[in-house]
């Protein structure tokens, strides 16, 4: 089942703007605020084998990745260690070795949660995606863009994503799921400062 959210990026954007060169991205921002949302809401950084449902302590992020013969998801090892800079050039590398197809064995095993990002499509907003198992969430990132957004009364256009979390009924819930949202919204806002 799945929770949609839309979040204002406006004030983070503009942040990332501010850094030095190389400077993240908002899908680096988005791998970043995830990993910290899952230190914070560890029941989503699980899997669910053989009827058994393991936390698991690191991080394994899982990039879903597309390319011409089709999508891979490989995956940032630890990815709890790094700072935004941190992840921002290992992921980076990550996609680069998808994309060269030089990816090895471990680069495609052990996940415990997996982005997948269509914000590259204009049209797609809100979307669902399946989750891999073993791992019982996934989130999904639309498109980010300007949309008008009511603020004190009155209408701005901001720049704001829908993301929807995917879980695994057997094991997590809708309240598991909005607290992720709303854990994500706090990391969020707190890098936004």
């Amino acid at each position: 089942f799945y929770v949609t959210g839309e979040f204002d990026f406006e004030v983070a954007l503009a942040k990332l703007a501010s850094l030095p060169e190389p400077r993240p991205k908002v899908n680096d921002l988005i791998q970043y605020l995830t990993v910290r949302t899952l230190r914070r809401v560890p029941e989503l950084n699980a899997t669910f084998e053989d009827g058994r449902l393991y936390r698991h302590e690191s991080v394994n992020l899982a990039i879903a990745v597309s390319r011409e013969d089709g999508l891979l998801t490989p995956v940032l090892h630890g990815a709890d260690r790094f700072s935004l800079e941190g992840i921002m050039k290992e992921s980076r590398a990550l996609i680069a070795r998808t994309r060269e197809n030089r990816l090895l064995p471990a680069d495609l095993s052990g996940a415990t949660f997996t982005i997948s990002t269509l914000g590259v499509v204009k049209q797609v907003d809100p979307f669902t995606v399946v989750i891999n198992p073993p791992q019982v969430a996934i989130l999904a990132v639309g498109t980010l863009k300007q949309r008008p957004v009511i603020i004190n009364g009155g209408f701005h256009a901001r720049h704001t994503a829908h993301l929807t979390v995917s879980g695994d009924h057997r094991v997590v819930d809708g309240m598991t799921l909005a607290r992720f949202l709303a854990v994500f919204q706090e990391e969020l806002d707190s890098f936004s400062r």
